[in-house]
């Protein structure tokens, strides 16, 4: 009974923490509705959804869906994404409606009477830091001025500030205003960190935040890439102009005389990233033949000590090695084979197989079969799937899970792509932490590509990449792939013969191995990852 009542709990308490925003409200804001309007049909709210959701990079349903919800909840710019001037599909490398005509544009930092967070210094820095970066795409040069009536004006204010008429609520992190105005008014309630990511740990980024709106400042609206310094929301990343963004600015205040370099740089990481697209749609491919022939040889029982791209997870005190429709059992040291490939629906009846991947969540197994998460108690469905969505993963399947003991609880990560998320302990696990998803390449890029699942041996990730194991060294001040590494998959195991047992309790595992700089590792990876 207790244990209902605290999952229903754990289940409200998203909304407790959630956003209260008015939808039509938010409509009415951003410029997808008109202003003062009380009754709104159907067919013009499901049109200014359709426009949202473009603008914000989700699926066009025209409904009020929960991905909608949740983006309409998060932080953003109080700049509108609609303006009475252009369409709300319109470009924007059309011709601009405003811009500075001068080829010096100045500004000035003041801290408004209200503000209270955000010091002087810090407004001054972080503009001077976000001027250059713009004045390095164009021909113009934005530069601090001392003059009373600067072009663009940066101040931070509370509530109701100076002159504007719109008070800052929760969600508006700040806004801006089109040239000749050039006011930039940042909301002083808002917790901002000093880095150059956006959603960090303790804050959001007053970087990103004042480069967002200088943009404005320069006439720029939002843009629908989520990648773009220009995108409306506040999305855990770290923000850098994308080719949208120079092209942009060169086409508003005309290319620098030495900007041919920076074209081919911006062609270069345009063919990167339709590399890394047309990777990711490969290895989907290769997934699905995968799969269709693990189910053309589902009769054939595999042998334990030989095979390829297994799913492992340490589960009460022993591992679960998955292949195909098949599941075997090993003793916590992997020296005894508790039980021969069973079929999977006999050691866990009614799950579903292949599995996408599998991991340990407190007492419980979370098994991923495409967009459901199976949670297993015991050998027993604990109750329906999960999805995906439910959890705050916006994908049809993943790649891998694992959970790392170094962190108490442990953490839990999972791949999709090039990316991954970390579930959220204070949630109980039961959503991904805001700040993620991240790029894999940010804290695991020495990981190999295309490894297939991952397991913890010792409080050691190991990766595996079809019969081959990558044990991971996070005692090193660079986390990578440990010496030795990678070793077949079979040597793993005591039982199989002709096979050399891996070091897993050589002098890395010593309990008297540099004890202070493991402690200090662990601090270091408890506020980096």
């Amino acid at each position: 009974m207790f244990h209902d009542i605290l999952i229903l709990f754990l289940a409200f308490i998203p909304s407790l923490f959630a956003r209260n925003v008015d939808h039509t409200e938010f409509l009415q804001k951003y410029g997808y509705l008109p202003r003062g309007s009380n009754q709104v049909s159907s067919e013009s709210l499901s049109e200014a959804l359709k426009n949202m959701q473009r603008m914000a990079g989700l699926e066009e349903t025209g409904e009020l869906d929960e991905r909608t919800k949740r983006m309409m909840e998060r932080p953003r710019c109080g700049h509108p994404d609609v303006h009475e001037e252009k369409s709300s599909r319109g470009k924007r490398n059309t011709p601009p409606i405003f811009k500075w005509q001068d080829k010096t544009i100045t500004y000035g930092c003041k801290s408004a009477g209200t503000s209270t967070r955000i010091s002087l210094d810090d407004l001054r820095r972080t503009m001077h830091q976000a001027a250059s970066q713009w004045s390095e795409l164009a021909d113009v040069e934005i530069v601090e001025s001392s003059e009373t009536n600067p072009m663009i004006q940066i101040t931070a204010g509370r509530a109701m500030h100076y002159p504007c008429r719109v008070s800052f609520d929760r969600q508006t992190l700040a806004h801006a205003f089109f040239p000749p105005h050039g006011q930039i008014h940042i909301n002083d309630n808002v917790n901002f960190v000093m880095t150059n990511y956006t959603e960090r740990i303790g804050g959001n980024s007053l970087y990103s935040v004042v480069a967002h709106e200088m943009g404005h400042a320069l006439g720029f609206s939002h843009s629908s890439d989520s990648e773009s310094i220009m995108f409306a929301y506040d999305t855990p990343r770290k923000w850098k102009f994308t080719s949208e963004d120079k092209n942009m600015m060169r086409n508003y205040y005309g290319p620098k005389k030495s900007s041919t370099r920076s074209r081919e740089e911006d062609n270069r990481e345009d063919r990167e990233r339709d590399e890394r697209r047309k990777y990711e749609k490969e290895k989907e491919k290769e997934r699905e033949k995968t799969r269709e022939r693990e189910h053309e040889k589902d009769d054939i029982r595999p042998d334990e000590c030989r095979v390829e791209n297994p799913i492992v997870v340490q589960y009460r005190g022993e591992y679960l090695v998955f292949k195909s429709q098949w599941v075997w059992r090993v003793s916590s040291d992997w020296k005894r084979l508790i039980t021969k490939a069973v079929p999977i629906d006999q050691l866990f009846p009614g799950l579903p197989n292949p599995i996408d991947a599998a991991v340990s969540v407190g007492h419980h197994l979370w098994v991923f079969v495409g967009e459901k998460i199976h949670v297993i108690y015991g050998n027993r469905m604990a109750h329906a799937p999960l999805t995906l969505s439910n959890i705050g993963i916006n994908e049809k399947y993943i790649d891998l899970a694992y959970e790392w003991h170094y962190f108490n609880p442990p953490a839990i990560y999972i791949w999709k792509g090039s990316r991954y998320w970390k579930l959220d302990e204070k949630m109980d696990h039961r959503r991904v932490d805001e700040r993620y998803p991240k790029p894999i390449d940010l804290n695991w890029g020495r990981v190999p590509k295309g490894v297939n699942s991952a397991f913890t041996y010792q409080k050691e990730i190991h990766f595996i990449r079809r019969d081959q194991v990558y044990r991971m060294n996070s005692s090193r001040s660079v986390f990578d792939v440990a010496d030795g590494y990678p070793q077949p998959f079979s040597s793993i195991f005591a039982f199989c013969p002709r096979n050399e047992k891996l070091t897993l309790n050589s002098s890395h595992y010593s309990k008297n191995y540099f004890s202070a700089v493991v402690l200090f590792t662990i601090t270091i990876l408890t506020s980096y990852f």
